[in-house]
């Protein structure tokens, strides 16, 4: 029985590890995140010289810019703007680092002053260097706003919110609330989106990086009662 107990048990863990790997190099023929760099990781990762080595071994730098985030006086949790540090580098261990990261190629300017630029393939986002249009950043006029998407950078507290699911039934649902530097269970891009899923890799009817599908509005729901 322990010898067949052993067998299964290394056979769930090979099945993982396959799954994992496959997530992963999904990203291989993804137009958007894994096709953009000269390969899958390397569009954001470098195992040496990172431009932001205090998170992720970054490619990107994230600019000096104010992002000014959606609020509304019906919020029971209001949202923070964004900074980015002066010196264009990340602070570690601050939650507001998942979107920072996500910007450093999603507001339309930073990607094209790469080298090489990037360019954003899809409809939604347009190309890089020109302002990104419909639901994502708009940087059109010099100014960077996320004041017509989802908030972020605000804290999931249903104290203050009671139209919030708890935050152990959301992130047991699969969707991620970041801590750090004095906050906790805040809200960041990264909540609902992982950069290393999408389509097949996301699963079943899952787009857009999405962490679980928003059939039905399931996403939504998982947060919001």
């Amino acid at each position: 029985m322990r010898l067949r107990n052993l067998v299964i048990l290394i056979a769930l863990i090979a099945l993982v590890a396959v799954g994992a790997y496959a997530q992963k190099a999904g990203l291989a023929t993804d137009t958007q995140h894994g096709a953009v760099g000269t390969t899958p990781c390397g569009s954001c990762h470098t195992p040496h010289g990172g431009t932001n080595g205090v998170s992720l071994l970054w490619v990107h730098s994230i600019g000096t810019s104010t992002y000014t985030t959606y609020t509304s006086s019906t919020m029971g949790n209001p949202t923070t703007n964004i900074t980015s540090p002066g010196n264009g580098n990340l602070t570690a261990g601050a939650p507001v680092n998942n979107t920072l990261l996500c910007v450093s190629c999603h507001d339309g300017a930073l990607a094209a002053a790469q080298t090489p630029a990037i360019t954003l393939k899809t409809a939604t986002y347009g190309t890089a260097g020109s302002a990104i249009s419909g639901t994502a950043i708009d940087v059109a006029g010099g100014t960077k706003t996320l004041t017509d998407d989802h908030p972020v950078n605000m804290s999931h507290n249903p104290t203050n919110d009671a139209g919030l699911d708890t935050v152990a039934n959301v992130t047991a649902a699969g969707l991620v609330l970041y801590s750090g530097g004095g906050s906790t269970n805040t809200v960041q891009c990264g909540s609902c989106h992982d950069p290393h899923k999408q389509g097949p890799q996301g699963g079943p009817g899952v787009g857009n990086y999405l962490r679980k599908t928003n059939a039905a509005s399931a996403l939504c729901l998982t947060c919001h009662l």
